[in-house]
């Protein structure tokens, strides 16, 4: 098994190469034929570059021509498309001891290229703790390479905005004297309002291109963020967490 996956790798490798390099072709009438670089084709002729020759044939004397699509880079393909959409999911694991130990992230992302593998883009999506968030962020991207495959360095940084009510509660507990009074005056609940709070994700990870218009990626990062409640007299609620971010996501223009 090992040795059939060996040879279909060197196979898919080889065809790889080979497609790269392969040329164009003037076939002519006579049966010869001319390989090169196509430079130029009108009604009448059609020039080809063959080694450090530029050869011009009256297309009367082709019968036909092939060819070769061409391989461009990754920067290339990049550059013709300034704009592109990302969508990722993943979690935010943390102790497992927490609450929610992996609560789940959903995000997409508007993005445009500014220069040469840097990137940046705006957008938003959904994640779940006690209540269910929507992120509104923007993000910076670098890829190190202008290859189908590179490693790459990213950042998020927005707000979390809440999208439906919280069951968290404040207690107000009074101090009594039994000696001084007769009367037990139980703990004040109140309800309290999410507010959402500031969040913050670098990360690390790789980048590959299927083809020009379409990509995945996976980033392993360190995510911060702050969830902030309210209540009533001037009650105030801050939890931080701290976790990592595991993604996967894909790109599509």
């Amino acid at each position: 098994m090992k040795k059939l996956t060996f040879l279909f790798g060197l196979l898919f490798c080889w065809m790889q190469i080979f497609a790269q390099h392969q040329p164009d072709r003037v076939y002519l009438h006579s049966g010869s034929f001319v390989s090169g670089s196509l430079v130029s084709m009108n009604s009448k002729f059609v020039k080809i570059r063959s080694g450090n020759a530029l050869l011009v044939y009256n297309l009367s004397l082709v019968d036909s021509i092939s060819k070769a699509k061409r391989i461009r880079s990754q920067e290339q393909l990049l550059a013709d498309k300034k704009y592109f959409f990302t969508t990722e999911a993943g979690v935010l694991a943390g102790n497992s001891n927490n609450e929610h130990s992996a609560p789940f992230s959903f995000m997409s992302a508007f993005n445009y290229n500014i220069y040469s593998g840097f990137s940046a883009g705006a957008g938003i999506g959904i994640e779940f703790y006690d209540e269910s968030y929507v992120p509104v962020f923007g993000q910076l991207k670098y890829r190190f390479r202008h290859t189908d495959f590179s490693p790459m360095v990213s950042c998020q940084a927005g707000y979390l905005l809440p999208v439906e009510e919280t069951n968290k509660q404040s207690y107000t507990y009074y101090d009594y004297r039994p000696w001084s009074s007769s009367i037990y005056y139980p703990p004040n609940s109140s309800k309290l309002d999410a507010d959402g709070g500031f969040f913050i994700n670098p990360a690390v990870g790789f980048e590959h291109r299927i083809h020009s218009g379409l990509g995945w990626y996976a980033a392993f990062g360190y995510r911060f963020h702050t969830l902030n409640y309210s209540g009533t007299n001037s009650y105030k609620l801050e939890e931080e967490y701290n976790r990592f971010s595991l993604k996967v996501g894909i790109i599509f223009n």
